[in-house]
């Protein structure tokens, strides 16, 4: 059978240029010269994602050109009903300009000869023969479609009779004749149809499902905003890429309200949720369904996840397993027997469809099956199962649901089911949901407030979480005496659990610098306290102790701290938690001390632990914050690629915190590779982005490379107003970032800009920076210093960048050290060793050094090795440097020189193309080395290669 999944991916746009899987690191223009005299530097700037995008009517017209043009003598359309099978089918017809006749299968004809076949007879009178029949159809067809081609369209094929698929199969003999059979899935095959198949002779169509960066794309052409890649990333995970969902979504303008626009960037201000007009048409997939299917697949979706044992002992076995052969139901991905509705958007639109009365009647059957159920999902199900219904939750199930929403990045949710408590019995579990919620909104210092109040003194104070292993922050756990706050913690009467409370703190420490006094108060209260538990517990409380001494100490500003070269107490670590933030640390660590490489192993493994464990995944996104800036301060981008990718495929809720760092990435990514327009894009987005939302503190970074970006691409004005923005924020941002973040700022070329006082603020950066041990900045901020002060010896950057052996680093030494010996060919080298290595800005650079030593203005020789590099540049980089532009003037071939080329191309020698020309053999053989010289090569065999392409 031949299987063909509708293409998409020709249509999605250039590779390198969308979202995050373009991600770089702040220090994109370090070590360059050139950012002075940008006169020939305004490039337009590039967009993401120009190329069109094809929509549903492409795919669709992709599948009807399979259809007509395949040697095979139809298509089988195995897409179900409820995932868009109708939409797609007729945008497949309106595509092909053929006659077609629709038949349809019906459960009540089943039983009836060539009852199906009503439409192909018109009329025929009374047949009794299949060969009558058949005869009857063929001058039927031949007269619709006058000798040509026409489309038999054979809807719900599992209900036809076996004589009419026996009548379709036969028709196949006619070349002119195209079947176009839809069923539900493979498994409902009528036998004659499935023969087909497996001969190949019924092609076979898939929907696609698209990627993140093809419904970027896509939004971009039907809304002409520009959408984030979490957004996309989100749209992704909630219609599980299918154009039809995604479809309805950009049709319906209903959807406004969680969507604003903000300077032409389409931001989803909270969790994506079907409005009315996208609900209808959602549901209305489901109409050909039987009345016991759309039960178990709203019972299914009001519970989140429901056994199927549950759904076997309430409705026939078939029904569940029919929605499984159809992928609309689909097996939880934790390895037990629940299922639930996929995508979510279905899920989620029937669940909105839903009425009280329906609600109330379906509650009455599950209760029994849901009153006991203790994973957190469930619970959060069934809690706001009851308050549809007009029940009353118990308070430690709101907590519990509470806690859950916040794990899923659905702080909203979290804080309106808190709302439902009384206000007695919110307990310190609820307050610390509630802290944790308002951090997650960027509310910092109501979160901090808020978490206050559990350690003031008079309050009672306990262990909490008494297990030895400490769980401090997960999800799942058994209930017990005392409340349970959906995370795994029993909350004994009372008793604050300050494991997780010291987490939820060193979290927003790590993350925005506040919150110091807070955290060491509480730790010392926990520190001070009677632990229970015995010796295990003592042991995980000195561990985390220690850890929480290393987070203050990288809060502050220190590049290794003390603490983590301190041995941890014998014992279990607790539950992978302690292996996760000692990684983190570690990964900190050495990327302040300018180790990237051993960073990046660092914050990769810190990675694979959140991922490997769902009860740790409140530390993905800042992890992955973390892993993505380091990786693009090394340059890594193959491996940032192969993150990006695989997280893509990630439903991880918490990718949903990351809104910005895509297009900050992507930003100062493009910023490196030389492409300063289309950097602009990505940055205005991510700066655009952070307004509305920075946990992580990442806007200074966003502002300030963007600033830079605009004054390197010849906007001076953009650049003043993002150097505006940037010094007008309370605080450069964490230490992490905060020196790049200056540092960028501080060189945009603005209106006003005073090389004598970038040169003061760079020097006075690089003292702190040099004195807190930072070396990574020292590196950074000593290559843009090179810019503005001529008396820091190249030497200097070229001694840092010794021994550092990530891709950016390198690139960075070669440089140095090439520009401290004042050599043309050493420079040269440099500056495709960068290009090698993804630094393009570092490499036009030292090729526009090159022009400058060689030639000062005068005309010289064009060397291949130049003109070489000259081609793996992007035109926006070789428009940076007005000296490049003589080598671009210069590599320019002549007419005649084409001609030339065009000869060589052909296989033609000197000696025929001078008898051509009427010149001597000599003459041809000086263009052909011009030739050569211009393009970068060295023999006839290249350049015959280079321009046979």
């Amino acid at each position: 059978m031949t299987s063909t999944v509708i293409p998409w991916a020709e249509s999605a746009g250039p590779e390198d240029v969308t979202g995050p899987e373009g991600v770089a690191g702040p220090e994109g223009m370090a070590g360059l010269e050139g950012v002075a005299g940008l006169e020939d530097a305004a490039a337009p700037a590039g967009t993401v994602g120009q190329a069109e995008p094809v929509g549903l009517a492409g795919v669709a017209h992709q599948a009807a050109a399979t259809l007509m043009e395949s040697d095979a003598c139809g298509m089988l359309l195995t897409v179900p009903t409820g995932l868009g099978a109708e939409p797609l089918l007729r945008g497949i017809l309106e595509a092909t300009p053929v006659p077609q006749i629709a038949i349809r299968g019906m459960a009540a004809l089943k039983d009836m000869d060539f009852g199906a076949l009503a439409p192909l007879l018109n009329g025929s009178g009374s047949l009794h023969c299949p060969l009558e029949v058949l005869a009857a159809i063929r001058a039927r067809l031949a007269e619709q479609a006058a000798d040509g081609p026409v489309i038999v369209v054979v809807r719900n094929a599992a209900e036809l009779d076996d004589s009419s698929v026996s009548i379709l199969a036969q028709l196949c003999a006619d070349p002119r004749v195209k079947l176009l059979v839809h069923a539900r899935s493979h498994g409902c095959l009528p036998e004659g149809f499935a023969l087909l198949a497996a001969e190949g002779r019924l092609a076979s169509a898939e929907m696609p499902q698209l990627r993140a960066r093809e419904i970027q794309a896509w939004c971009k052409a039907e809304t002409g905003t520009y959408t984030p890649y979490v957004t996309a990333l989100t749209l992704q995970h909630a219609t599980a890429g299918n154009p039809v969902f995604i479809s309805y979504l950009l049709r319906d303008a209903a959807t406004g309200p969680q969507m604003c626009v903000d300077e032409n960037v389409r931001i989803l201000e909270r969790r994506l949720v079907p409005s009315p007009t996208m609900t209808a048409d959602v549901v209305g997939l489901l109409d050909g369904y039987s009345p016991a299917e759309r039960e178990v697949l709203t019972a299914v979706a009001l519970a989140g996840k429901l056994a199927l044992c549950t759904l076997s002992d309430i409705w026939d076995g078939e029904v569940s397993n029919n929605l499984l052969l159809e992928k609309v139901l689909v097996r939880a991905c934790d390895g037990s027997e629940r299922v639930n509705v996929q995508p979510a958007m279905l899920s989620d639109a029937i669940a909105a469809a839903t009425g009280v009365f329906t609600r109330r009647e379906l509650w009455q059957r599950l209760e029994p099956y849901l009153k006991n159920a203790t994973a957190p999902e469930t619970v959060l199900a069934r809690v706001q199962w009851q308050l549809s219904i007009g029940e009353k939750p118990a308070a430690h199930d709101l907590v519990s649901a509470a806690a859950t929403s916040n794990r899923l990045d659905d702080p909203h949710t979290a804080l309106a089911l808190l709302d439902e408590l009384d206000d007695d019995a919110a307990g310190q579990a609820g307050m610390l949901q509630r802290s944790r919620a308002l951090f997650y909104l960027g509310s910092i210092e109501s979160a901090l407030q808020c978490a206050s109040k559990l350690v003031e003194p008079g309050q009672h104070d306990g262990a909490g979480g008494t297990d030895g292993a400490g769980h401090a922050d997960g999800a799942g756990g058994t209930e017990g005496a005392g409340s349970v706050d959906g995370a795994g913690n029993i909350e004994a009467a009372g008793h604050i659990d300050y494991r997780r409370l010291l987490i939820l703190l060193a979290q927003i420490r790590l993350s925005t610098g506040k919150g110091a006094e807070l955290l060491d108060a509480a730790a010392s209260r926990w520190k001070d306290m009677d632990a229970g538990g015995g010796y295990a517990a003592k042991q995980a409380r000195e561990r985390h102790l220690l850890m929480l001494s290393a987070v203050e100490q990288l809060s502050s500003g220190a590049s290794f701290p003390t603490a983590l070269a301190a041995a941890a107490p014998d014992g279990p670590d607790d539950g992978g938690r302690e292996a996760l933030i000692r990684q983190l640390l570690l990964g900190e660590a050495a990327a302040r001390s300018g180790e990237i490489a051993v960073a990046a192993e660092s914050l990769s493994a810190a990675l694979e632990i959140v991922l490997a464990d769902e009860e740790l995944r409140n530390y993905g996104a800042y992890v992955l914050i973390r892993l993505l800036l380091v990786l693009c301060l090394g340059g890594y981008w193959d491996r940032l690629d192969g993150w990006l990718d695989r997280l893509a495929l990630h439903s991880a809720p918490w990718l949903t915190q990351l809104a910005g760092l895509g297009e900050l990435a992507a930003g100062i990514r493009l910023l490196q590779q030389g492409r300063p327009g289309d950097a602009m894009e990505a940055l205005h987005a991510a700066v655009v982005i952070l307004r509305h939302k920075d946990i992580r503190q990442l806007l200074p970074l966003a502002a300030g490379v963007a600033a830079c970006t605009a004054g390197m691409s010849g906007d001076a004005a953009s650049a003043a107003r993002y150097q505006q923005e940037f010094r007008s924020l309370p605080s450069a941002g964490v230490p992490f970032v905060a020196a790049y973040a200056t540092a960028f700022a501080a060189v945009a070329r603005t209106p006003n800009m005073d090389a004598a006082a970038v040169r003061s603020e760079l020097s006075q950066l690089l003292t702190e920076a040099a004195g807190a041990g930072a070396r990574r900045s020292e590196i950074e901020i000593t290559a843009l210093l090179l810019q503005f002060d001529r008396t820091v010896p190249p030497s200097r950057l070229a001694e840092l960048t010794s021994g550092v052996d990530d891709p950016r680093a390198q690139a960075l030494h070669s440089y140095a050290l090439a520009l401290e010996a004042g050599d043309s060919a050493g420079l040269l080298g440099a500056g495709e060793a960068a290009a090698g290595l993804g630094q393009s800005l570092i490499a036009a650079n030292a090729l526009s050094r090159v022009i400058l030593q060689t030639g000062e203005g005068r005309v010289h020789r064009v060397s291949p090795a130049a003109t070489a590099l000259l081609g793996q540049l992007h035109p926006q980089a070789q428009q940076l440097y007005p000296r490049l532009l003589e080598l671009r003037t210069r590599s320019k071939l002549t007419v005649r020189e084409k001609e030339i080329a065009a000869g060589i191309a052909a296989g033609r020698t000197s000696r025929q193309l001078a008898a051509d020309a009427g010149v001597s053999v000599r003459t041809v053989d000086g263009h052909v080395h011009r030739i050569m010289g211009k393009l970068g090569l060295t023999s006839r065999k290249d350049l015959q290669h280079a321009t046979s392409e």
